[in-house]
């Protein structure tokens, strides 16, 4: 496992270690996101776009809508088909 992989699962293991205040939650998943999208770069939102909207439709096509955390874990499932 590299350190990348350890560093996503020890950010997963925090985000599911119980209620967190809102401004680390969203510290912790916003490293998480990147983490992933280093991780499978074409299987994830880039992190920019997780925060920034895209500029125009046709940038809306590349990431199916409903896209967001998963409900069963708090690892993103921000794939992109």
């Amino acid at each position: 496992m590299g350190f990348i992989e350890r560093e996503a699962k020890r950010v997963t293991g925090r985000l599911q270690a119980g209620p967190l205040p809102a401004a680390e939650y969203q510290q912790l998943y916003a490293v998480q996101q990147a983490l992933l999208w280093a991780l499978e770069p074409d299987s994830f939102k880039r992190p920019y776009d997780m925060i920034i909207p895209p500029d125009s439709p046709q940038d809306l096509e590349d990431y199916p809508e409903g896209n967001g955390r998963s409900a069963s874990s708090d690892i993103l499932d921000c794939h992109v088909s």
